[in-house]
């Protein structure tokens, strides 16, 4: 039996069982491996500022108040985050909390949340697989989905900002796109796909513009493809509207961004839906030629639009901020460091990094090699492509790789699989196993135990200053304006009353650089600096520090303090607490 033939797994329904299995698997390895992390902290700097935003909207914040009062008081910062996952989450812990007390619905939301969106991810990376593989495709996808823990580290549990989600919709709309046979239903689901994708965070736009490009590309070689591509077109404008009006207060819809879906992007976007939709409408009356020129009218009109109401947008979410930011905050953030720095301080994650991307490229170069001519294949190699080059920039992107690759490369091994193994299930479950790029990255990596040490490495010794714990003394002071280190604000916000100076969030630049200088500040100007912000406490600590201490950071890091400040905790404290004399 086990020597039989793979059985047929194509259709909607089987696909969905067998992603249900790949969740189930993936689920218990989050809990396995992060239970514990979520219980004891609210995670990394992201998570905790969600919680601080959710509890916010469930104490009776309007949906539209999206101005934190509580970072900088009193001028507080608007946030750039979808306000539909606030939303979400909220409604799921009101939920909850008619079973549960409020601090256990809150847990359980946590835990969950994350969890809820394996299973669509997982559901459409196995379509992908099936719309450019063999038979046997989406079994190997499973099997390469079930093995690669990497895959989930954006969705594991007390993960809640918007990394999952924004990957979720990303490989939806790449499975849609990759369908053979595009119906009108399906289109306006892509439409809406990509309409969500954008309205929660720009970081996955360049995919959604290769997606619709090759709608566009659909529509220019196949005049059959008329309906559903103008459907897409159409669906795309009209929720990217809807969605805009839904999350974006109406005294702020004229307001232009770069870092979120602002009025530029909403004109950039209404062009190019209804414009390939009056294309597709159009395309029974015009010759091939006709719709090409169209179509690149329409797009280069849609991109020089968008970009001529903020040019800077060209440089992407960053565009005008300080270049001592970077020096100052950025260059140290993991998630936004390049493969050859993440090479010389984690090598073992970049050495899986590299050889995952070098097969799942390979994988995409062979399928496409295959049908040459074929509109999807050349899509997954575009995608991918972009993805690659995106996640050599940007660590962070990689989870975008990986998900879009991994299908790809089970796709090729497919058609391997068909040739060398015959389709036979035992010999094609252990070779997709054993050529799992996580195995084979851990073995040049001469580390078998790769995902342990990986996760210790990056995580346990900043973790132990989020602990939840760690903030109890401070969360019993009087309550006041907190300054410490920029990774420290969120969580002294979820924890404790107390506002804060400064949070890892550009849209407050000159206040991120105006805490840092006095932080770095010798011992004989940072009083003032400190004064001059508000503060009415200092805090450090120690295992948080991934760079060098300078002025008063070295001196608190050394336990001298200064005669202006009163220590109010023990040393062996995980967090150091200091009085500003004479501060409210």
């Amino acid at each position: 039996m086990g020597w039989s033939v793979v059985p047929q797994l194509s259709s909607p329904r089987r696909v969905g069982a067998v992603a249900g299995l790949v969740t189930l698997v993936a689920c218990a390895l989050g809990l396995w491996w992060k239970f514990a992390d979520a219980v004891r902290t609210l995670g990394d700097t992201d998570d905790a500022m969600r919680m601080v935003l959710v509890r916010d909207l469930l104490n009776g914040r309007g949906w539209f108040d999206q101005l934190v009062t509580r970072i900088d008081p009193p001028h507080g910062v608007y946030f750039h985050w979808s306000r539909l996952i606030d939303g979400a989450l909220a409604a799921l812990m009101w939920l909850a909390g008619l079973f549960a007390p409020p601090a256990e619905a809150e847990l359980a939301v946590r835990l969950v949340w994350p969890l809820l969106w394996i299973f669509p991810a997982v559901f459409a990376a196995l379509i992908v697989a099936r719309n450019l593989g063999a038979r046997t495709a989406v079994l190997i996808a499973a099997v390469l989905l079930a093995t690669d823990f990497e895959l989930y580290r954006q969705f594991s549990p007390g993960r809640v900002d918007h990394h999952d989600v924004q990957i979720t919709l990303a490989v939806a709309a790449l499975a849609i796109a990759t369908l053979r046979e595009l119906k009108p239903r399906m289109a306006a689901v892509a439409g809406l796909v990509s309409a969500l994708g954008l309205a929660i965070g720009l970081e996955a736009m360049l995919f959604h513009a290769v997606v619709g490009a090759f709608y566009a590309l659909r529509l220019v070689r196949d005049r059959a493809a008329a309906r559903p591509v103008g459907t897409y077109g159409f669906a795309l404008a009209a929720c990217t509207v809807l969605i805009y009006g839904v999350q974006t207060p109406p005294w702020r819809w004229g307001l232009i961004w770069c870092d979120s879906l602002g009025a530029n992007l909403v004109v950039g976007v209404v062009l190019a839906g209804v414009g390939l939709g009056a294309v597709a409408w159009l395309s029974d009356r015009l010759p091939e030629t006709a719709r090409i020129a169209l179509v690149g009218i329409v797009g280069v009109v849609a991109a020089a639009t968008y970009l001529a109401i903020e040019p800077a947008c060209i440089h992407g979410p960053f565009a005008n901020l300080d270049a001592r930011l970077h020096s100052v905050w950025l260059d140290h953030v993991e998630e936004l460091r390049p493969w050859p720095q993440t090479f010389a301080t984690q090598r073992t994650l970049a050495i899986y990094s590299m050889t995952a991307m070098v097969m799942v490229s390979a994988g995409a170069a062979f399928v496409w090699l295959r049908r040459r001519r074929a509109v999807s294949e050349g899509l997954a190699l575009v995608i991918l492509a972009v993805a690659c080059a995106c996640a050599f920039r940007y660590g962070r992107m990689e989870d975008y790789a990986l998900w879009f690759g991994i299908p790809i490369l089970a796709a090729a091994m497919s058609f391997l699989a068909e040739r060398w193994l015959r389709d036979l299930l035992v010999p094609t479950v252990a070779a997709a196993t054993a050529l799992s790029p996580i195995y084979i990255g851990a073995t040049l990596a001469g580390d078998i135990s790769f995902h342990h040490n990986k996760a210790e490495n990056r995580e346990s010794t900043a973790l132990a200053c989020l602990d939840t714990a760690s903030f109890a003394h401070l969360a019993r002071l009087p309550k006041g304006v907190v300054l410490g280190d920029i990774d420290l604000g969120p969580a002294v916000l979820a924890n404790t009353p107390h506002d804060i100076v400064t949070a890892p969030y550009h849209r407050m630049s000159p206040k991120i650089l105006a805490a840092y200088d006095a932080m770095h500040a010798p011992p004989a100007e940072a009083e003032a600096r400190v004064r001059r912000l508000g503060a009415s406490y200092v805090v450090h600590c120690e295992k948080l520090l991934d760079r060098p201490a300078s002025g008063l950071v070295a001196q608190l890091q050394a336990g001298r303090g200064a005669a202006w400040l009163t220590k109010l905790t023990a040393p062996g404290e995980m967090l150091q607490i200091w009085r500003v004399n004479g501060a409210p």
